[in-house]
C-alpha cells in the first residue's frame, strides 16, 4: 500500500498513512512470537518512514499514525496473558 500511495502523497505534499499494529508490537507475549514480530515490524516501518520524511529537505507534510489496540481474543491465541492487568476484549 505504501508503494502504491506514498509517492503521490509526497508529490502532493499531503496525506495521512495509518498503520494497524497491536500492543503485541509494544510488548512481547508468550506463544505469540511470530505475531509479535510482525506487529513490531509495523511499528518500526511506520516510525522509520515518518523519520525519513521528517528529515527530508522538501519538508513533506504527510502524517503517520500507528494504532495499537490491546489484546483481543480472536482465536489466534486462547486466553492471552500479559504482565499487565487489563480487561479482555472479546471480538464479535
Amino acid at each position: 500500500m505504501l508503494e502504491a500511495f506514498l509517492p503521490a502523497m509526497i508529490q502532493n505534499n499531503h496525506g495521512h498513512v495509518v498503520g494497524l499494529s497491536s500492543m503485541a508490537g509494544v510488548m512481547g507475549l508468550p506463544n505469540l512470537v511470530p505475531y509479535c514480530g510482525s506487529k513490531f515490524a509495523v511499528r518500526g516501518l511506520m516510525e522509520a518512514i515518518s523519520e525519513e520524511l521528517r528529515h527530508d529537505a522538501r519538508k513533506i507534510d504527510v502524517k503517520f499514525t500507528t494504532i495499537c489496540p490491546f489484546v483481543v481474543e480472536t482465536g489466534l491465541c486462547k486466553k492471552p496473558r500479559t504482565r499487565y492487568k487489563y480487561r479482555l476484549l472479546l471480538s464479535g
